[in-house]
C-alpha cells in the first residue's frame, strides 16, 4: 500500500453485497415468472435463509439483477485506525440504506476513532468484519 500510486480506499461500513444475478428468486416462486408477467413487487423485503437461519437480504436494481447481502453488515470501527497504519488513504461508508441520523451516527464514530477521541473493542451487535483479518486475499 505505501508504493501505489493512487490514494487506497477500503470499504469499512456497510451491507456486503455477496452475489449479483440475472436469476430473480422471488419472480420465480413467488411472482409467476415462469407464466410470461412476474406479480412480484420488487420494493418488498424477502431474504435467502441459510442452514443456520440467517437471512440474507434481496434487493434489486433498475436493470432487474437481484443482489443478495450479507447477513450482517460490515463495521471496521474496531480496525479503523489499523488500516490507516496500513497506508488506507479512504475509508468508504455504504449508506444508502441507511437512515440520515444512523449514517450521521456512525460517520460520528469513525471520525472519533481516526481522531483518536476513542477506541472500540468490540464490533456494534449483528455486524461482521468480513474477511479483513482472516487473510482472504
Amino acid at each position: 500500500m505505501q508504493s501505489s500510486p493512487v490514494p487506497l480506499e477500503c470499504l469499512v461500513d456497510g451491507p456486503i453485497e455477496m452475489m449479483v444475478s440475472k436469476y430473480c428468486v422471488e419472480g420465480s416462486f413467488l411472482g409467476n415468472l415462469a407464466g410470461g408477467k412476474c406479480s412480484w413487487h420488487c420494493n418488498k423485503d424477502a431474504f435467502l435463509k441459510d442452514r443456520k437461519n440467517e437471512a440474507f437480504p434481496l434487493k434489486h436494481d433498475q436493470f432487474g439483477y437481484m443482489h443478495v447481502l450479507n447477513s450482517h453488515s460490515l463495521s471496521m470501527l474496531t480496525g479503523a485506525k489499523a488500516l490507516e497504519k496500513l497506508g488506507v488513504r479512504r475509508l468508504r461508508i455504504d449508506g444508502r440504506s441507511a437512515a440520515v441520523l444512523d449514517l450521521a451516527a456512525t460517520i460520528a464514530s469513525y471520525r472519533q476513532v481516526l481522531d483518536g477521541e476513542t477506541t472500540i473493542e468490540e464490533n456494534p451487535p449483528h455486524t461482521t468484519r468480513g474477511h479483513y483479518f482472516r487473510g482472504v486475499l
